[in-house]
């Protein structure tokens, strides 16, 4: 999927192909989890990015790209806590 990311532009339909293939085989992968919310909320799914954040902040709760992207989605979606 970072292949797909660094791609000008993104293409983030791919990223999120690949990084669901991915997730589907290692379903408990922090990072993985985070990627996905980070790819779902650029193509302004926030709803489904919330959830991938909350995933991968309780299987690492240290994962400071999940909370940041929580933030983003948050503050997309204009339910400031």
């Amino acid at each position: 999927s970072n292949t797909y990311l660094q791609m000008t532009p993104p293409n983030y339909q791919l990223a999120l192909a690949d990084i669901n293939f991915f997730i589907e085989l290692n379903k408990t992968q922090a990072k993985a989890y985070a990627t996905r919310a980070y790819i779902l909320f650029h193509i302004n799914k926030y709803e489904e990015s919330k959830l991938d954040c909350i995933n991968a902040i309780e299987i690492d709760e240290n994962n400071a790209e999940a909370f940041y992207t929580l933030a983003r989605c948050h503050f997309a979606l204009k339910s400031y806590i």
